[in-house]
């Protein structure tokens, strides 16, 4: 996936870091950023999305941090 042009040219700046969907196709996921290189903005996915965001373009997202869950939420993950 390729972010939009106002995303950090640093590579590897974004790895560790949830990519959250936050509107447009495929709205509510979360996935995390495997990969990330700065000059051609391009994320790779540790997973993919059920849904495909179309970024930059149709879907918006928000980078942060990435919340796992352990205990009654086994599995699940949560953007912050």
């Amino acid at each position: 996936m390729v972010l939009n042009s106002s995303a950090s040219s640093s590579d590897d700046i974004y790895n560790g870091s949830a990519l959250y969907i936050a509107s447009g196709t495929g709205s509510g996921q979360v996935a995390t950023i495997q990969s990330y290189v700065g000059s051609s903005r391009t994320i790779t996915l540790s997973s993919g999305y059920s849904v495909t965001p179309v970024a930059p373009g149709d879907s918006t997202y928000d980078i942060g941090p990435l919340v796992t869950i352990a205990g009654d939420g086994t599995g699940a993950s949560a953007y912050a």
